[in-house]
């Protein structure tokens, strides 16, 4: 189960890969990783799936696309006990019932 610390870390991670506009084909839990800094903070980073591997790449030259994507990917990746905002880029820690 994910924490808050979790959920903060990957609302940074989330931001960072909206604002870098590379594209991110294949944004899974299995391509994602986690792991603490020097600092013993929490730190996500995608180990695979960047880029397009459409044949038009669509994503690469459009913010949009690109945006509308990330947001998908991380509904997805909300069901795994965070819950993810998709006017904010932010994701909270589910509450467990």
């Amino acid at each position: 189960m994910f924490g808050e610390e979790d959920a903060a870390a990957l609302s940074t991670f989330a931001s960072r890969l909206l604002h870098s506009n590379m594209p991110a084909h294949d944004l899974t839990g299995r391509n994602i990783a986690k792991g603490r800094d020097t600092d013993g903070c929490i730190r996500f980073a995608l180990i695979d799936g960047l880029g397009d591997n459409k044949l038009l790449p669509i994503r690469k030259y459009s913010r949009k696309a690109r945006h509308a994507h990330l947001v998908r990917s991380f509904l997805r990746l909300g069901a795994s006990g965070l819950a993810f905002n998709p006017e904010t880029f932010v994701f909270t820690a589910a509450t467990e019932k």
